[in-house]
């Protein structure tokens, strides 16, 4: 039997597209690109605070697997000033669906 295991590449954005400006829409465009050009040894993720039915259905349309931090079902919603929670929650969520990431990504966030 072979390793079947892909690697991730994983973008975490405040939304999928241009919704909230410019870094969204190039995260977007950079996870649909990839997915379009890499082999298929791996799985393209992006990762936002509250995505939609839609939003799902269209990276899904582009092979990459557009994960919702909140469930698209329920009214409330994450804001960015929650990081703390959010950063918790995407670790939840990674641990759950691959078995967790090998490094979590930083970046310096500014409020």
């Amino acid at each position: 039997m072979g390793n079947d295991k892909k690697d991730l590449i994983v973008f975490v954005a405040t939304a999928w597209g241009p919704t909230y400006g410019g870094i969204n829409a190039f995260n977007a465009d950079i996870a649909k690109a990839l997915a379009e050009i890499l082999p298929s040894k791996y799985h393209i993720v992006c990762i936002t605070l509250n995505a939609d039915y839609n939003e799902i259905a269209d990276a899904k349309n582009s092979k990459v697997t557009l994960l919702s931090i909140r469930n698209p079902e329920k009214k409330e919603k994450y804001e960015l000033h929650q990081v703390e929670q959010i950063v918790k929650a995407v670790k939840k969520l990674t641990e759950r669906l691959f078995g967790g990431l090998d490094t979590m990504p930083q970046q310096d966030i500014l409020l």
